[in-house]
């Protein structure tokens, strides 16, 4: 089976995506998550920061 692009390629192109256009987060959930997903993204870093200084 041949596709089109490779997956690297379809991730890159979604980043871009995001990058310049708007989300919308209109359902309760969506906007819950979303604010999960943002927090998560900001431990995550924080743990690397602290696990590179031990």
């Amino acid at each position: 089976m041949n596709f089109p692009c490779s997956a690297a390629q379809t991730a890159n192109d979604s980043e871009q995506r995001l990058k310049v256009g708007k989300i919308a987060l209109d359902h309760d959930n969506e906007r819950t998550l979303g604010l999960h997903l943002l927090q998560f993204s900001e431990v995550f870093n924080g743990f690397l920061d602290h696990k590179g200084t031990s």
